[in-house]
């Protein structure tokens, strides 16, 4: 039995159902949060803890323009043009070695005392490299000596079933892999992104009230931006068209922006094109700055009568059974709640109704889209304080038809966070309370006072694109008590 979220005395049913919803328009935030010199100084204490849990005597971190996320968290640096290396030594200051065009852009980035060497090599190709020496010992400038044990930071790290020994797999370019184990010696040099990356201990799992305040900071850029796109949607627009809808903040982004129609929608994570948008066309759109990810899918119709005769029945076979298991899966997320078993509950409605998940019910979300995820069968993390989320649901649907995607960013936040969430940055907590009556409210799902929407139209599942005031919803019914 389900309760009403205002009360435990009146017990209470609800069935989905199509209706109209007005969707929430809010404000834009005019402030940006700024993460604080001390969350980074904080940070590098707690990476150099872990190193000396995993007797490392330094912590090499590599990055790119795609692969920048650890590098970001632990210094603020993200590499534009070029690559980076990050050298962490358990004493001292660290080391941030750059190309031609990082030198200049590390002076606006960097939030750690650093000394910055310029690396020839890290350049692109044709640019000067005059003032460059050998790779090798610009690696024993930071620190790095024979018989070290070295860790490594990229962006993934390895399982056993995928390797015989996954810690001593590198996925890193093997020009810095090669001249480390040089140095260090062939058996000394060892992956360590589960520093950063692993669902339960990660250090950029658990996140303090400034990530969250940036967060959603971005996620109310992303999330306004798709919705305005949606509502401004014309027929006889081109794909280019519709993404210049979104009015692009000039945020980060975390991944390139998505837009497809048609038969497009196939092909996954394309690029727009400019074909023309049409009346019947299933939409993918997707946008995510640091820290948040929307995305929306569903068909550019005003009503059932539009829909493709395979998918005359979209809203009933498939949108009503998305909806309640995005909705399971939304309540069920509390501080301590088993990851596992809130798999097993989304699963089960997923097999009741007879279709499966492409990826994984929900993931790990941070500067970077995807970091992991603790959502899969057997696991046993834990859902933590701190998490930042992404409601990532993709549907796996027969040829022929077409699916439907309602992804949003959340964060988990105990009483304390929410407490210093609310007092240092007032306009953010107030957004995210508005959030939370709207989906209570409008939407009908229940969310714990942990569970925090930083989404603008969070959970909001539109079927009919063209019609925006048409949404799914629970409506709830009062029920006597049992005599």
């Amino acid at each position: 039995m389900l309760y009403c979220r205002r009360t435990n005395r009146i017990p209470m049913s609800r069935k989905i159902i199509l209706s109209e919803v007005e969707p929430q328009r809010l404000p834009p935030p005019t402030d940006v949060p700024i993460l604080p010199r001390e969350v980074y100084t904080c940070r590098l204490a707690l990476m150099r803890q872990r190193m000396m849990e995993k007797s490392l005597d330094s912590l090499v971190m590599y990055g790119d323009r795609e692969h920048f996320a650890n590098m970001a968290f632990a210094s603020g640096y993200d590499p534009r043009f070029e690559e980076a290396l990050l050298v962490i030594p358990l004493q001292g200051d660290p080391t941030l070695m750059v190309g031609n065009e990082g030198l200049g852009y590390s002076k606006a980035t960097l939030k750690v005392d650093c000394e910055v060497l310029l690396v020839q090599p890290f350049s692109l190709m044709g640019q000067p490299r005059g003032r460059t020496e050998d790779f090798m010992s610009f690696l024993k400038r930071s620190g790095i000596k024979r018989g070290m044990r070295v860790g490594t930071a990229g962006w993934k790290y390895f399982e056993k079933s995928e390797f015989d020994d996954p810690g001593r797999q590198i996925e890193i370019p093997s020009f810095i892999v090669d001249a480390l184990r040089q140095i260090a010696g062939l058996g000394n040099v060892i992956n360590a992104n589960d520093i950063f990356m692993h669902p339960e201990y990660g250090l950029r799992v658990v996140n303090d009230f400034h990530q969250i305040a940036y967060s959603e900071y971005a996620a109310t850029i992303a999330s306004q931006a798709i919705h305005e796109m949606i509502e401004g949607l014309e027929l006889g627009m081109t794909e280019y068209e519709a993404v210049r809808l979104m009015k692009l903040s000039g945020l980060p982004h975390s991944f390139h922006p998505v837009l497809m129609s048609g038969e497009r929608t196939d092909y996954g994570l394309a690029s727009p094109s400019s074909r023309v948008i049409e009346v019947g066309d299933p939409l993918l759109a997707g946008l995510g700055f640091w820290g948040s990810a929307v995305c929306r899918a569903a068909y550019l119709v005003h009503d059932s009568s539009e829909l493709p005769t395979l998918d005359v029945d979209y809203v009933k076979n498939l949108c009503f059974p998305y909806f309640e298991m995005m909705a399971k899966w939304y309540e069920l997320l509390a501080i301590d709640a088993v990851a596992g078993e809130i798999f097993e509950e989304v699963s089960r409605i997923t097999n009741m109704y007879g279709f499966k998940l492409a990826l994984t019910p929900g993931h790990l979300t941070h500067l970077d889209e995807w970091v992991n995820t603790p959502f899969f069968e057997g696991s046993s993390f834990k859902i933590k304080s701190g998490m930042l989320l992404q409601s990532d649901f993709i549907p796996v649907v027969e040829k022929g038809h077409f699916g439907v995607n309602v992804e949003d960013t959340l964060a988990i936040a105990d009483e304390e966070t929410r407490y210093d969430l609310e007092k240092r940055y007032p306009g953010t907590y107030r957004r995210i309370m508005m959030r939370k009556d709207f989906v209570a409210d409008t939407l009908g799902i229940n969310l714990r006072s942990e569970v925090l929407p930083l989404c603008d139209n969070q959970a909001l599942l539109r079927p009919y694109l063209l019609s925006h005031n048409t949404g799914i919803r629970f409506r709830w019914d009062k029920r006597q008590h049992p005599t």
